[in-house]
C-alpha cells in the first residue's frame, strides 16, 4: 500500500514539476510584457498563479513523498497524504481554467 502511495506521490509531484518547466519556459518565450496591452497583464497574472500552484504542488509532493519513503505514514495516520491529494486537485482544476483562459479562449475567439 505505501508502495502505491509513494509512486501516486512520485507521478504527481513529476507532472507538478513538469508543468512547472514548461510554463517557465512558455512566459520566457513570450514576445510581450504585462505592460503592452490588457492581454499581457491578464496572461503574466494568470500565468503566474498557476506558475506558483505547480512549484507549490511539486514542493509539497516531494515533502510528502519524503515522508513516505521514510514509513511515516500508516493507514490510521495518513493527513498529510490525503491533504497532498486535495491540493493536487485543486492545483490541476487552477491549471485547466488558467491555461484553458490563456491559449483555448484566444485561439477561439
Amino acid at each position: 500500500r505505501s508502495v502505491l502511495v509513494s509512486a501516486g506521490l512520485a507521478v504527481s509531484g513529476g507532472l507538478a514539476a513538469g508543468a512547472f518547466g514548461v510554463l517557465v519556459g512558455d512566459i520566457a518565450a513570450m514576445d510581450f510584457t504585462a505592460q503592452d496591452h490588457a492581454y499581457g497583464s491578464i496572461f503574466f497574472t494568470l500565468g503566474g498563479f498557476v506558475l506558483v500552484m505547480a512549484a507549490i504542488t511539486a514542493v509539497l509532493d516531494g515533502f510528502v513523498l519524503w515522508q513516505s519513503l521514510h514509513g511515516r505514514f500508516t493507514t490510521r495516520r495518513h493527513a498529510p497524504v490525503a491533504n497532498a491529494a486535495r491540493f493536487g486537485v485543486a492545483a490541476a482544476v487552477v491549471w485547466a481554467v488558467g491555461l484553458g483562459t490563456l491559449y483555448v479562449v484566444p485561439a477561439v475567439a
